[in-house]
Order: C-alpha cells, then sequence, then structure tokens
C-alpha cells in the first residue's frame, strides 16, 4: 500500500469514528429527560460544556446548552439537532436574539457508563 492509499484509509477510518462519536451524542441527548441526574458532557473548540433537559410549558422536552463551572449561569437553548451543527440561541436583556451553531465535527463527546 502506497502513502497516498494509507492516508485515504486513515482519512476514511477517522471520518467513520467522527460519525459514530456524533451518532452517540446524538443519542445521549435524546435519551436525557428532565429527571436524568447526569447532563451530556462534551467539549468544543477548547472549552468543557453540558447538555440539559427540561419540560417546556407545553410538556415536550426542550434543551439547553452551557459551560461546565462557569461562574455565570449562561446557556443557549438549543432549537436544533442535525448531524452537522448542534444549532442554539438566547435573548439578550433587550430582547435581542443571538443564534449560534456549533459544528458537530468539532465537538469532542466521550460516553460515560454513568446512569442517565
Amino acid at each position: 500500500m502506497n502513502t497516498q492509499e494509507t492516508f485515504k484509509s486513515a482519512t476514511e477510518a477517522a471520518q467513520g469514528a467522527d460519525v459514530q462519536s456524533i451518532k452517540a451524542f446524538m443519542k445521549a441527548i435524546n435519551a436525557l429527560t428532565e429527571d436524568s441526574k447526569n447532563p451530556v458532557n462534551f467539549s468544543y473548540r477548547g472549552n468543557n460544556y453540558c447538555v440539559d433537559c427540561y419540560c417546556s410549558i407545553n410538556g415536550e422536552y426542550s434543551y439547553s446548552v452551557r459551560i461546565v463551572d462557569s461562574i455565570f449561569s449562561d446557556s443557549m437553548n438549543v432549537y436544533k439537532i442535525t448531524s452537522k451543527f448542534l444549532s442554539m440561541y438566547t435573548y439578550s436583556m433587550m430582547n435581542q436574539r443571538t443564534n449560534y451553531k456549533m459544528a458537530m465535527s468539532d465537538i469532542k463527546y466521550t460516553p460515560t457508563n454513568e446512569a442517565v
């Protein structure tokens, strides 16, 4: 096997691992309930975050993302999860909406064996 073939197979293996990690991350979020004792922890560009679940007014589950161990309790609401992005929003005190997308390819998720 030449260098180019080796690089290609290594890249494909890494992409396969990324897909598995993204699937595991999305599955962990979908398994969250309001009664879950442990949020889903992950890192993104050097910061540690967690996803929490809460029950909205209409009885549906909603999710929020916050920085772990932050002095401030700022969080963003999740409005869409796809295989490419974790999309979030928040509103300022002046009712200004801010949107943010985290690329799933930059999220580092390591499943834990703790009960959810």
